[in-house]
């Protein structure tokens, strides 16, 4: 068996035969952002001890940015269906930013906290823009 396992070269392959190369270029483009994902994951609280902030206090941002990602994700759920995909993922991507910008401007452990629950979002959140709203990118609300 073990022979048999390693003689095809198939055995390696993400993909199963036929896939087009598009296919093996989403699978590396969702592994890439997943991987993005878990570092800043990481480098939030590194960042936050960097600045000076207490164990408590990162802590309690980083769980922030988790239950903010909790109820975005139920919030948008909630209203996806009402609007555009475009205006959605636009939306989504300006508060990305303006979160990341935040959190370079911002020193002051409220605000920081504040600019966590609300403004936190990951590809999780994303996936439930594309799969609640029924509304092509094109058409407008």
């Amino acid at each position: 068996m073990l022979r048999r396992l390693a003689t095809g070269d198939e055995w390696w392959r993400p993909l199963p035969p036929g896939v087009s190369a598009d296919g093996l270029r989403v699978l590396a483009a969702r592994g890439v952002r997943a991987f993005g994902d878990g570092f800043v994951a990481l480098l939030l609280p590194i960042y936050l001890v960097e600045r000076g902030f207490s164990a408590l206090a990162v802590g309690t941002i980083v769980t922030g940015t988790l239950v903010g990602t909790a109820l975005m994700t139920l919030w948008v759920g909630w209203i996806a269906n009402r609007y555009s995909r475009r205006r959605l993922l636009l939306t989504a991507a300006v508060l990305m930013a303006a979160t990341g910008v935040g959190f370079v401007a911002v020193t002051e452990f409220w605000p920081l906290l504040v600019i966590a629950v609300v403004g936190t979002m990951n590809h999780r959140v994303m996936r439930a823009f594309l799969y609640r709203s029924n509304r092509p990118c094109s058409q407008k609300p």
